[in-house]
């Protein structure tokens, strides 16, 4: 065990549990840094929108090897509507030439986030998984970044639990922006999770 041949980086989304999955490599001994650049690589929605030739510029090399951790979207879009750093977004979204409308809803703002964010991890990751499924995954994972297999260590699953007081349905957010929850829902498939609308 100990420290990787090469660095790991884990991108996705805000209140993807990117500070349980830190956690997880933590405590089988990796500095992995959530949100910060450690000896072993980090967890983070903010590198998202990051080229890999851009990496160097947070400490991590190109050959980095990155991962896309996904949840449950639903989830996500319900627990960022508490957020309140939407110009950061705007500016990170608007350095990559996506389109960010300043003027949505917050349901909308939300959905438009987890989807520029899905596209930047899409473009850059190499490897993609659902935390709900990291039980199953975990040895692929390891092998993947070339590490010794061991068990998944028992780390709680609400280590960063946002309190949310929203409930949207997929339903309710067609019904403030069809095009766009359509765009969110197909994207939403595509990484394996069942919408009912």
């Amino acid at each position: 065990m100990g420290k990787l041949e090469t660095p790991l980086l884990i991108v996705g989304h805000g209140h993807n549990a990117t500070l349980y999955i830190a956690r997880v490599f933590q405590s089988i001994g990796l500095q992995v840094g959530h949100g910060a650049v450690c000896a072993d690589g980090s967890t983070s929605w903010a590198f998202s929108h990051l080229l890999r030739t851009e990496l160097p510029n947070i400490g991590l090399p190109v050959n980095t090897k990155i991962l896309h951790q996904t949840r449950n979207p639903l989830f996500v879009i319900n627990s960022i509507l508490v957020t309140n750093i939407w110009e950061v977004v705007a500016n990170r979204a608007a350095s990559r030439g996506a389109k960010w409308v300043p003027h949505e809803s917050l349901p909308e703002k939300a959905m438009r986030w987890w989807l520029i964010w899905s596209k930047f991890a899409n473009q850059i990751a190499q490897y993609r998984y659902k935390v709900e499924d990291l039980d199953s995954v975990f040895h692929e994972i390891l092998r993947f970044l070339g590490h010794d297999q061991v068990p998944l260590p028992k780390i709680s699953k609400t280590t960063n639990k946002h309190v949310c007081s929203h409930d949207y349905s997929w339903a309710k957010l067609r019904e403030i922006n069809c095009e766009l929850c359509d765009e969110v829902i197909s994207m939403t498939r595509l990484y394996g999770y069942e919408v009912n609308v």
